[in-house]
């Protein structure tokens, strides 16, 4: 009797102070992002905002791997937030699947893009994903691309690159003296 009380007790404040104690988010590592990403000819995701998406989404992807407690796996698997990435356009070589390494993809949020007046349209029905490797010997995520779905098929985002500032030259800015 006393067995089954502790463990009723421990399956329902188990969440409560998992809550409680959380650790801050803000020290994780942050995912390396080259550049911005065009998906075709009017969708843009800066390289701010999808490093911050893609590392939200890392930390998803650390979650799901180490499931820990029957409830958190359970979950999981019937309700997932991100998804192991099958498809064409990427794939992990040879040498890393020794490694355990996997290709994972997560949804990237719609109201991060640049262009934002498009997303009014109610026949917006595109899904932008970020495709990740995570490797669980490091525990880190590595960004492999930006995915378009639509409608069944899968597009892939070209890079782009980051414009060149202007230099300061000081000698086209100097005045003649008189």
């Amino acid at each position: 009797m006393q067995f089954l009380t502790y463990l009723i007790t421990l399956c329902l404040l188990r969440p409560l102070a998992s809550v409680a104690f959380k650790p801050n988010d803000k020290k994780r590592p942050s995912v390396y992002i080259r550049s911005s990403y065009m998906c075709g000819e009017r969708f843009l995701y800066s390289q701010p905002t999808l490093r911050n998406d893609a590392t939200e989404g890392c930390s998803q992807i650390k979650r799901k791997y180490v499931c820990k407690g029957l409830r958190r796996c359970f979950v999981l698997r019937f309700k997932p937030t991100v998804k192991i990435y099958r498809g064409p356009h990427f794939t992990t070589s040879s040498e890393e699947n020794a490694y355990e390494s996997t290709l994972y993809e997560v949804e990237i949020r719609k109201h991060s893009l640049e262009n934002a007046e498009i997303l009014n349209t109610d026949r917006f029905l595109d899904e932008f994903i970020a495709v990740m490797e995570f490797d669980p010997i490091s525990n880190m995520c590595t960004f492999q691309g930006v995915l378009r779905r639509s409608a069944g098929i899968e597009l892939k985002c070209t890079e782009k690159p980051p414009s060149l500032q202007p230099s300061f030259s000081p000698s086209s800015s100097t005045r003649s003296l008189r």
